[in-house]
């Protein structure tokens, strides 16, 4: 089989888009196909020896960037002369006018979703244009990739794709660095949050639960929270200075892996408020590390988490504290949700993500352009 991915999108510091392409080769690599694929690269993708050296994949260097127009007008040309009959584009920027079978994964739509919530961002002020690119990505597309049944809904209902192009494969959770560390500077019991600081994460609101947890535990306790600081949405660090939780609140900014690492294998509880999620890995990596998690009870959150965490409102901070205290305060619930949280993220493995991921490429190509997208459609599990 003649198929490319497009692993442009892997640069530092690594994105989710681009973090998940990584996880998807390192699985493709563990699965080792007895077919060659074309890994799409920018003259300095950071790619891992794990990856570079895997016998499946051949590297071809391509100079432009997958979100500049020229791209769209370059990149057909390469994909002609590599040969590739189906490209896979890990984000809605696909070329519209590839000569081959395209297949785009597009992880949610929070730009359009949530739009009331992000009048700050750039794709939320030109949602109008950004639904238009997305439905014509869609449109163009092959099959349509996306994580969880609920994404896959949102896609069918908000840009009218045909539910038959559409396949929900689940992200495969990588196996976590066990340290057996301390976080530095940290010896009391704390809660962990990971991931953006955009609004509809809902971190003002995890903050107001912290409070009540403080107040109402019996002893010393921090919450710590893991991301990119984000100039657009100072409000955590504003509502943090007026409850007065400054000495009980740690904002890490970026992370390393290991610290990381070192951060979910110690953490108390994970909790994770956000509104709406296409999918939601960090309470799945919480739970490679046998941390029991909190979560929403909004979106995608469910059909990711299971029976596996405490399912709570996330808009009612009172809600979200009771959660919280419940699991600190009985260690056998804690106990529980760890050990279902183990069997729970066993379900999604990169070499399963990679098994599914190939069989799609098989079925469209046995079937030729304009194939339905079988594995995993929407409505099948």
């Amino acid at each position: 089989m003649k198929v490319a991915i497009d692993a442009r999108y892997v640069r530092e510091p690594l994105s989710g888009i681009g973090r998940h392409t990584l996880t998807l080769l390192k699985g493709i690599g563990e699965v080792n196909p007895d077919f060659r694929i074309k890994v799409l690269v920018s003259p300095d993708t950071p790619v891992p020896p794990e990856v570079q050296n895997c016998a499946c994949f051949r590297f071809a260097v391509v100079r432009s960037d997958p979100h500049d127009l020229h791209d769209q007008l370059a990149l057909p040309g390469v994909i002609r002369r590599l040969g590739v009959r189906l490209l896979h584009s890990p984000d809605a920027f696909a070329p519209l006018l590839a000569p081959s079978l395209k297949v785009v994964t597009l992880h949610d739509l929070i730009s359009l979703t949530c739009r009331k919530m992000l009048t700050r961002s750039k794709k939320s002020r030109w949602a109008p244009a950004w639904k238009a690119w997305l439905s014509l990505q869609c449109r163009c597309a092959d099959a349509v990739v996306t994580a969880s049944r609920h994404s896959a809904k949102d896609i069918a209902s908000h840009l009218g794709v045909p539910r038959q192009k559409l396949a929900v494969i689940p992200i495969g959770v990588e196996a976590p660095p066990v340290t057996h560390e301390s976080p530095q500077g940290m010896h009391e019991p704390f809660l962990l949050y990971v991931g953006r600081r955009d609004p509809y994460k809902n971190i003002v609101s995890l903050i107001r639960a912290f409070r009540i947890v403080s107040e109402r535990w019996d002893g010393p306790i921090r919450l710590v929270l893991v991301g990119h600081r984000d100039p657009r949405y100072p409000e955590p660090e504003q509502e943090v200075r007026r409850l007065g939780l400054t000495r009980r609140v740690t904002f890490t900014g970026h992370v390393d892996d290991t610290e990381l690492a070192t951060l979910y294998e110690t953490a108390s509880v994970f909790v994770f408020p956000s509104l709406y999620e296409g999918w939601g890995l960090p309470p799945l990596e919480a739970m490679r590390y046998g941390t029991p998690v909190v979560s929403s009870d909004r979106t995608s959150l469910p059909e990711v988490v299971g029976e596996a965490a405490v399912l709570v409102d996330p808009t009612d901070s009172a809600a979200l504290a009771e959660g919280v205290l419940r699991v600190l305060s009985d260690p056998s619930l804690a106990q529980r949700l760890a050990s279902a949280g183990l069997r729970r993220v066993a379900q999604f493995t990169l070499r399963r993500e990679a098994e599914q991921t190939l069989q799609l490429y098989e079925t469209l190509l046995s079937r030729g352009r304009r194939a339905p997208a079988r594995p995993g459609a929407v409505g099948r599990s």
